[in-house]
């Protein structure tokens, strides 16, 4: 089991370096965003979606474990959440 941790951690970094990639590539659109409200939603679903990512990562993160090979306060110092 703590094996798979570090590809766990390496797949969720992954996906956090293409999320932040992204984000700044939607600044393209704003006027697009602005003009058109149903776009404008589907922003909002986008950010939602990850957020619901993010609160999804803390929990597996912020569980108390045995066999979670970092310390606890290792992720939950850095975010403000």
């Amino acid at each position: 089991m703590v094996r798979a941790y570090p590809k766990f951690l390496v797949k969720l970094l992954d996906v956090y370096d293409q999320v932040g990639k992204a984000i700044p590539g939607l600044l393209h659109y704003q006027a697009s965003f602005e003009k058109h409200p149903a776009l404008a939603a589907v922003l909002e679903d986008y950010y939602s979606d990850i957020l619901r990512f993010h609160q999804a990562a803390l929990v597996v993160f912020t569980r108390p474990s045995k066999l979670f090979p970092f310390p606890q306060p290792y992720f939950t110092d850095a975010c403000e959440c």
